[in-house]
């Protein structure tokens, strides 16, 4: 008899649901594989046994926020299937069309590939490239002047997409205006020109970065935004970091001079969502909130104002609802509920407010659309997606509007092309294609359903509710009752479970 007490005493000490470890994870306390709902930043986070980190979404490049750019003379999009398309000016070869002449006034396949999952252009004035992921291979094509195509030589120009590197774990490209930046595994590589040291290597060079190089050792980068002369990206923490040229403020470090040459923590903030940097101003989103900072020039910081900097983070309005943001090389645009707002220079009718000229100094919306999902801006260009169609306006003269014009301005949203596809929800939706749908998600999901105020699970097919019961009956687990699929909300140890048939197990990343 004392061996079957000790024997119940041991597998309940195994299977009974164990306190909380206050050592790990605290604010609050959690240990390794934790989930909880960020009621401050309203989304999901999970313990990775030091500090809580937001979800890095393994299919966010699938969105259709990452699925366009607009570059310096040149655009290129990417359809839901994943085939890729460029317009504009064939010049340096930025359209990957394999020529260097004539212009591309609509929109062209390039290749026969469907699996390109994102794209990302450079918005320079005098060489233009562009770098894009298939199935996680990164490719880039155009200008070799700063070793964009890496590891070409740096004359002449790459007309086709060439594979950099030999790595095929790409998730997330960006490209400045002369240097790019990339991440695998949560690490960060950059690579082209470092004259303010916008690569983040530690010093400042004349010349190049030839190939993708590894910046710092920190492996929970969840994105990345090249400038002019600067960068920033986020960490798995939420915190916010920025490196290269302080001119203007761009860096947010309260500096107007000099060079911060490894990425650097700005404030203190630990919910940044989105970040984006144009020309000496960068734009970011915090818990729906936007911030912007950097020169208030023209307008770009959305201030209200056209003098000064603003050198740190400052709150653009009182709304909380922003979705997404974007910044060219003088103005910005935004996404909130769907509605578009643009702000800056209007040079060429960049901000689709009907102005070629002046500025547009506080964030205004365009038309009246409510199913606005990505938007992507240059220095005289911006294209976007509405539903599922693709809109650009800006300049024709390079054929970047791909209206089919190569003359005067479109100074408002004007229609490329209808049925270019869905990707479900846009901005600072739920993510890209997959089985799971409204909205639309793929295996390992995690969604705030804000209808039902519960969060969501993608298990590859289904969405499932996490609350404290689901109404889940049969023998697979118990305590509460569930069958295998379902996720439950465990109150007592403020943890995400998840019901394999068998038992109940927390739910992890499946990094």
């Amino acid at each position: 008899m004392m061996r079957i007490i000790q024997l119940l005493t041991v597998l309940l000490f195994l299977f009974w649901p164990l306190a909380p470890a206050y050592a790990d994870c605290a604010s609050p306390a959690g240990v390794a594989g934790d989930v909880i709902w960020n009621e401050t930043a309203e989304r999901p986070a999970y313990c990775d046994g030091t500090n809580w980190r937001n979800f890095l979404k393994e299919n966010a490049a699938s969105s259709g926020v990452n699925a366009i750019t607009v570059g310096g003379n040149s655009a290129c999009a990417r359809k839901p299937g994943g085939e890729l398309y460029c317009w504009g000016s064939n010049a340096d070869g930025s359209t990957g069309l394999g020529t260097t002449s004539g212009i591309q006034s609509t929109p062209a396949q390039v290749g026969i590939e469907s699996d390109w999952t994102q794209v990302s252009s450079t918005r320079g004035l005098l060489e233009f490239s562009t770098c894009g992921l298939r199935d996680k291979v990164l490719y880039c094509w155009g200008s070799r002047a700063r070793n964009i195509p890496s590891p070409s030589s740096t004359s002449g120009v790459q007309t086709t997409p060439i594979q950099v590197g030999s790595f095929t774990d790409w998730d997330l490209v960006h490209s400045g205006t002369y240097h790019a930046c990339a991440i695998r595994g949560g690490a960060l590589y950059c690579w082209g020109y470092n004259g303010y040291g916008q690569i983040g290597v530690g010093y400042v060079s004349a010349g190049n970065i030839t190939t993708p190089t590894q910046i710092g050792t920190a492996t929970d980068w969840t994105d990345v935004a090249g400038g002019t002369a600067h960068t920033c990206g986020l960490r798995g923490t939420g915190e916010l970091y920025c490196w290269g040229s302080n001119g203007g403020a761009a860096t947010g470090r309260g500096l107007t001079s000099g060079e911060t040459l490894v990425p650097t923590k700005v404030g203190t903030d630990t919910d940044w969502e989105k970040i984006t940097a144009g020309n000496q101003f960068s734009c970011g989103i915090r818990a729906g909130e936007l911030y912007c900072w950097g020169s208030n020039g023209n307008g770009m910081t959305g201030r209200g104002t056209t003098s000064g900097n603003t050198t740190t983070p400052t709150k653009i309005g009182t709304e909380t609802n922003w979705d997404f943001v974007a910044t060219g090389i003088l103005a910005s645009c935004g996404l909130r509920d769907g509605a578009l707002y643009c702000w800056g220079a209007n040079n060429s009718g960049v901000t689709g407010q009907g102005l070629i000229s002046g500025s547009t100094n506080v964030p205004t919306q365009v038309g009246t659309n409510t199913d606005w999902n990505t938007v992507a801006l240059a220095i005289s260009n911006a294209c976007g997606l509405r539903g599922s169609d693709l809109y650009c306006w800006g300049t024709n003269t390079n054929g970047a509007t791909g209206i089919g014009t190569t003359s005067g301005n479109q100074l408002t949203p004007a229609l490329v092309e209808a049925s270019w596809g869905s990707f479900g929800s846009g901005g600072g939706g739920s993510g890209g294609s997959g089985p799971c749908t409204a909205p639309d998600g793929v295996v390992g999901d995690i969604v705030y359903n804000a209808t039902h105020h519960v969060l969501q699970y993608c298990d590859g097919a289904v969405w499932h509710a996490v609350g404290p019961t689901l109404g889940a009956t049969g023998a697979g687990c118990a305590n509460p009752a569930g069958v295998e699929g379902d996720i439950i909300f465990n109150t007592t140890h403020n943890k995400v479970q998840y019901c394999n048939g068998t038992g109940w197990h927390h739910v992890a990343p499946a990094f």
